[in-house]
């Protein structure tokens, strides 16, 4: 391993997205979109090695970072996802970390998530089923264990189908595919692009 301080010029030249997501099925979802116009590293060590800064322009973690603050001011663009409270301690106190160049996206379906967009001078993107969401999920149907669904954004939707076996599943797979598309959009693709992920 070398030394933090190499690690760190490093970052600090190749200037890589970092995306902080604490639940590894999402991060599953999420990677698979990027993947497709981006080389993108899934750290689930603490520290970025090396190679993972130097490969990747998009670098996600699943789990907190005692550097993050450095990553944070450094990245070219940090993202921190919340989509609830409970298990996500750790990382919402790193929301006073996020420089005003950065996204926190929350739940919006979650009043004491969504009230943490007051503790940040960072973007906010918003996400749910309630109307003022950002990126929203409307005119849902599901049968068959499929569901499908218009995504909501800026004006503009695109349908969804995807599969869902329950009540339960139905609902955290969209919530799954409304972080994708919130993450989507910050890096700059369009919800054409999200959609041809979400079918593949």
């Amino acid at each position: 391993m070398y030394p933090k301080i190499i690690r760190k010029l490093i970052f600090l030249w190749k200037n890589p997205r970092i995306i902080v997501i604490k639940d590894e099925e999402i991060i599953k979802v999420v990677s698979h979109l990027l993947k497709r116009y981006f080389t993108v590293g899934i750290l689930k060590e603490k520290i970025p090695d090396m190679f993972n800064i130097i490969k990747n322009k998009i670098l996600i973690f699943n789990q907190k970072n005692e550097d993050f603050s450095f990553l944070f001011k450094n990245s070219r663009q940090p993202v921190l996802v919340i989509k609830e409270i409970e298990n996500n301690e750790e990382f919402i106190k790193l929301i006073k970390d996020l420089p005003d160049r950065a996204y926190l996206v929350l739940n919006f379906d979650n009043p004491e998530v969504r009230n943490l967009k007051k503790e940040t001078v960072s973007n906010i993107l918003t996400f749910g089923f309630y109307e003022g969401a950002d990126i929203r999920a409307t005119d849902i149907n599901s049968g068959n264990e499929m569901v499908n669904f218009k995504l909501n954004y800026e004006g503009g939707f695109i349908p969804v189908w995807l599969k869902a076996s329950s009540e339960m599943e139905e609902k955290e797979t969209i919530y799954s595919t409304l972080i994708v598309a919130s993450i989507g959009t910050i890096v700059g693709l369009n919800l054409v692009e999200i959609s041809q992920s979400l079918k593949s």
